[in-house]
């Protein structure tokens, strides 16, 4: 596959093994490391895919990404900076979203920086949506390279993370994007009235109390109310444990159930997810296959009546979260 900006001369295509190793080492000198931390996972350069923007034997640009069905995450993009602003990055973009449709994925996902305010301005205009803002993610994750904190764009303290979605199924275009926030002990009355809408009041009260005071609340909303949450907690040998998904009856079959559970995938300390559902529950059971989880045993016996199926969701090295950039 291959595209052009505006100017003929120019050509962005796959990288064959040979350049993808040149891409890699340009890579590693502009960011001064061989590693990126983003969605919560370290990922190395050298186990990225690449595509590159030339003009001639000249690399303008260039995109490093990894393809985890049913998503393509985005690790790092650059562009040379005497060739910003004419093109390069859209033609770079453009490129992986045609690739990504051909191959089946469904949400191409990336992040940057508080900073780098250029690339959040870019990302929306192409239609990419904002999912979550990650307050001092980006500081923490940079913590250990520049321990007394890191300038970018124009001098902006690096500190927040912005995490993006484009998906693919309605070309980016949703009209009602689906933000996710963390939720606290003041959620706890929506958690419940979410729950008692499915389960009835006695199940949802005992259950909803009990799983929120250690848990990590993720809460989404879609067309400007409270849609749906997601409990998780890492009692499950330090393990990430998505315990109770919940969304509104009106808000079902939209997204909110899959969004939830790609922003939790940030927050897997091992880069291992584990999940369950009931054996009766078979759209959740198809949701999880979708979003790439694999089966990891049932247990039996449960005073719910009926076997609890257990999945599981390699995501790669565990680790914080970085942004790439424009």
């Amino acid at each position: 596959m291959s595209g052009a900006t505006k100017e003929s001369e120019i050509a962005v295509r796959s990288a064959s093994e040979q350049e993808a190793a040149t891409l890699q080492q340009r890579a590693e000198k502009f960011w001064g490391h061989d590693d990126i931390r983003t969605f919560g996972r370290q990922v190395w350069l050298s186990d990225c895919q690449w595509t590159g923007a030339w003009r001639g034997p000249q690399i303008l640009g260039s995109a490093a990404f990894r393809i985890e069905a049913p998503d393509l995450l985005v690790v790092a993009v650059d562009v040379d900076r005497d060739h910003r602003s004419t093109g390069i990055g859209t033609a770079l973009m453009a490129h992986l979203e045609e690739m990504a449709k051909e191959q089946g994925v469904e949400r191409i996902l990336l992040s940057t920086t508080n900073d780098n305010l250029p690339a959040i301005a870019f990302y929306q205009k192409r239609g990419y949506r904002l999912m979550e803002v990650l307050p001092g993610e980006a500081a923490r994750a940079l913590s250990d390279l520049f321990p007394e904190g890191l300038k970018g764009h124009r001098g902006l303290p690096i500190r927040d993370e912005f995490r993006f979605c484009f998906d693919l199924k309605s070309d980016g275009d949703s009209s009602d994007p689906i933000p996710v926030r963390r939720g606290g002990p003041e959620d706890l009355k929506l958690l419940l009235q979410i729950t008692r809408d499915a389960l009835g009041s006695d199940r949802a009260d005992a259950l909803v109390t009990r799983l929120s005071g250690q848990s990590l609340i993720l809460i989404a909303s879609r067309a400007g109310e409270p849609a749906g949450f997601l409990l998780s907690d890492e009692s499950l040998f330090n393990h990430r444990m998505v315990r109770l998904v919940m969304v509104r009856r009106d808000h079902r079959r939209h997204g909110v159930a899959r969004t939830l559970y790609a922003v939790v995938e940030a927050h897997c300390p091992t880069g291992r997810l584990f999940s369950s559902t009931e054996v009766s529950n078979l759209a959740s059971r198809k949701m999880h296959e979708a979003l790439g989880f694999q089966p990891s045993g049932q247990l039996d016996n449960l005073e719910q009546g009926e076997a609890e199926l257990f999945y599981f969701k390699s995501l790669g090295c565990g680790g914080d979260g970085e942004s790439p950039g424009l």
